[in-house]
């Protein structure tokens, strides 16, 4: 209902426009309750706000219409004959359902906030007033590298930030430290590898946090004082510490060897959140490049920018 007729007009419904709408049967009365049960949850004037409900209103009413588009989908694939029709109607087809998933798609886009900036200026002081007279607000995540954190100050929550290499240039190395750095500050991190093995990704790990050779750990071949070392790390990562005694967040690996989209690295976000109890402060895809996208784009120059656009949305809406 609420999509149709903002589809229809540009405007918002009310309580009079629904009832005519019952009245002229144009809707029924499953959706009229419905409507009701809306407005009873996000009241504006002297009822109080009911966010948990609206909220589980509204991802009803969000599923009602994905099942609806999908619905679409399926009468046109059926109305056709996919079976029994040229190769021109397949790909009126195709189109077709393309076009109502990239609709889908944009339909779960939402405006964070808008104003003008005049309007903001009083707030933008007083925000930096703020961050001068408490700077151990600011909150920065650091990457462990000088050079960086100096002029940076390491990554900000919500941000996406892509590392840009050829093949063999460092970059799986590069994400390995920032996860370590990250992780020995103190953030608890989740590392997707979609290419190199978790085992692999392991061993490295902790090459890289007991300072010992990858390569002895590979063989077999540590000597006695990197046996040490090794021992040394291995307790005192499982009392959540670094090796010099400073409490470490979590780290979490996993491996992905094929199919992996946006959707996807956000469920997994989500459900080792909640199964964990913790919050993921530092999120590491390994490599972005052979990731897959969520629905179907024909254009293989566009696929990478929609897949950088759904990360950064899961960034934001994450932090």
């Amino acid at each position: 209902l609420h999509f149709d007729y903002y589809k229809s007009y540009s405007g918002i419904l009310s309580d009079s426009i629904v009832q005519s709408y019952f009245a002229t049967k144009k809707i029924n009365g499953k959706t009229y309750i419905l409507y009701q049960n809306i407005t009873k949850a996000y009241a504006t004037d002297d009822r109080e706000y009911n966010e948990p409900e609206f909220e589980a209103i509204l991802n009803q009413v969000t599923d009602f219409y994905r099942r609806k588009v999908y619905l679409t989908i399926a009468e046109e694939i059926v109305s056709k004959g996919v079976y029994n029709t040229p190769d021109k109607s397949i790909k009126e087809v195709e189109k077709f359902v393309n076009d109502s998933l990239l609709k889908l798609k944009a339909s779960n886009s939402e405006v964070r906030s808008s104003s003008s900036f005049v309007d903001d200026i009083h707030d933008i002081k007083n925000n930096y007033i703020k961050l001068r007279d408490n700077p151990d607000s600011v909150t920065y995540i650091p990457t462990g590298f000088n050079i960086i954190d100096d002029k940076e100050g390491g990554f900000r929550p919500s941000e996406l930030v892509y590392i840009i290499g050829r093949k063999g240039d460092g970059k799986s190395v590069l994400m390995l430290n920032l996860a370590h750095n990250a992780w020995a500050a103190g953030y608890n991190v989740m590392v997707f590898t979609l290419e190199i093995p978790k085992e692999d990704y392991e061993r490295r790990f902790v090459s890289r946090g007991a300072d010992i050779a990858s390569n002895g750990l590979k063989r077999g071949t540590l000597d006695e004082c990197d046996s040490a070392r090794f021992k040394k790390f291995l307790i005192s990562t499982s009392e959540g510490k670094t090796m010099d005694g400073k409490k470490t967040g979590d780290i979490f690996f996993v491996d992905v060897p094929s199919k992996c989209t946006p959707s996807f690295i956000e469920s997994q976000i989500e459900l080792t959140e909640k199964i964990k109890g913790i919050k993921y402060d530092v999120v590491i895809v390994d490599y972005a490049g052979i990731m897959q996208n969520d629905t179907f784009i024909a254009e293989k120059r566009h696929q990478q920018g929609q897949i950088a656009l759904d990360l950064k949305r899961i960034a934001r809406k994450h932090g």
